[in-house]
């Protein structure tokens, strides 16, 4: 890491994972390894006893042996724009936590930081989507609009293993559709901000910062490959 940044492991989290994956294509490697065994047993464990206690359970004590490390994807910046109360510009809808996009992180969130847009801004949309409920203009008519669900009075192990086996699917095509609109995007800038890295645009440019639209076209008339993604941005 020093060769990246003069702050290590303690640099942003978007500096860190660039540095990883750079170092994993460069080395054709699967894995970097970080290992905390200098540190004291005691104050390892009671720093990070639920890591130490998921990597035993595959046989790797951290205590004494190197982490597998590997960049991954496992929050959002951005999302719903919302106000100060969770609000949003669709009356009756308040969002909080990581589907919100409130500003209060920039483009880069820091640790730990998530419990401000969980917490807080929950308890903040709470009574103001209350006093929606109880409003006399609240009209329910449309809640009449969505079909009722319908469960089998003694669903069987074939009914169980299709709902299982659906959720899958409509899972990985989520995935797969919000994927490709933050390559889209990501592709669509000419710089780099935040989490959003292109080496083609190294640099964060003022005048750039524009909110970024995407429309159903861009997604579907991509001819980028994936591989032509992988190499062009890095998230």
């Amino acid at each position: 890491m020093p060769l990246y940044d003069e702050r290590a492991e303690l640099a942003p989290r978007d500096v860190v994972a660039r540095s990883i994956d750079d170092q994993l294509k460069k080395r054709c490697e699967k894995y970097v390894l970080l290992d905390i065994s200098h540190k004291p047993r005691e104050k390892i464990l009671s720093h990070f006893p639920n890591i130490a206690a998921e990597c035993l359970q595959y046989g790797l004590d951290i205590t004494r042996q190197p982490i597998p490390v590997v960049p991954a994807a496992h929050y959002m910046c951005g999302g719903v724009r919302a106000g100060l109360q969770g609000e949003t510009n669709v009356q009756g809808l308040y969002v909080a936590g990581e589907v919100a996009c409130t500003g209060l992180h920039g483009a880069n969130r820091l640790a730990s930081n998530s419990l401000l847009e969980a917490l807080v801004f929950a308890r903040r949309a709470v009574q103001p989507s209350i006093d929606h409920m109880k409003s006399s203009s609240l009209d329910l008519s449309a809640s009449n609009w969505w079909a009722r669900p319908v469960v089998p009075n003694s669903p069987g192990s074939n009914v169980m293993d299709n709902v299982s086996r659906k959720t899958r699917e409509v899972r990985r095509e989520l995935q797969s559709i919000m994927w490709e609109l933050v390559v889209s995007s990501a592709l669509a800038r000419h710089e780099s901000r935040g989490l959003h890295y292109t080496i083609d645009f190294p640099h964060v440019e003022e005048s750039k910062r524009l909110p970024t639209v995407i429309l159903p076209s861009l997604v579907n008339n991509n001819t980028w490959s994936s591989r032509q993604l992988h190499k062009q941005v890095i998230f």
